[in-house]
């Protein structure tokens, strides 16, 4: 476990918008709605400082069906669409594990989920929100790279308090 990169940082709460899809692929299917919008909007384009984060939604404490929340930060809230609606990162201390890649997350979920464990750090705990149970994010650091998903980094991040 020592190969990973992980700390605990406060994050500042961050106004976004998001897409959320419960599918067979709720990943690829929140990512094609979101980035649709955002060409649309010319988002990424005209705001080189804008960063994508994601979460898995449950509907139930099981763990299929998941659904997938993807946000884009943004400056100001926007004119909702059917598909893409106002939200926010909420800000906090987070337990940060950097340099993942997709093909990694079956690894590195676990690595940091055991991180806390071992440290000095507990998990704020699973939160209900619109779509079902959702804890942690996870940051695409490579928004403005050109590369195929396959090759994309990621920071993952669970909120965190000091244990007691």
């Amino acid at each position: 476990m020592g190969d990973w990169d992980i700390s605990v940082e406060y994050q500042e709460p961050l106004l976004a918008v998001y897409a959320h899809v419960l599918s067979e692929t709720p990943e690829e299917d929140a990512s094609e709605i979101l980035m649709k919008w955002a060409q649309e909007n010319e988002l990424l384009s005209k705001c080189k400082d804008t960063r994508m984060f994601g979460c898995n939604t449950y509907p139930t404490k099981d763990p299929e069906p998941h659904g997938y929340k993807l946000f884009i930060t943004v400056k100001e809230p926007i004119n909702e669409t059917e598909e893409v609606k106002n939200g926010k990162i909420p800000g906090g201390y987070y337990a940060i594990l950097r340099y993942t890649t997709i093909s990694e997350m079956s690894r590195s979920w676990p690595a940091l989920r055991k991180w806390l464990v071992d440290g000095d750090y507990t998990h704020t705990g699973w939160r209900k929100g619109e779509y079902g149970w959702e804890s942690g994010f996870e940051e695409n650091i490579s928004l403005y790279e050109n590369l195929p998903p396959n090759e994309w980094k990621f920071k993952l991040m669970i909120p965190v308090k000091r244990k007691t």
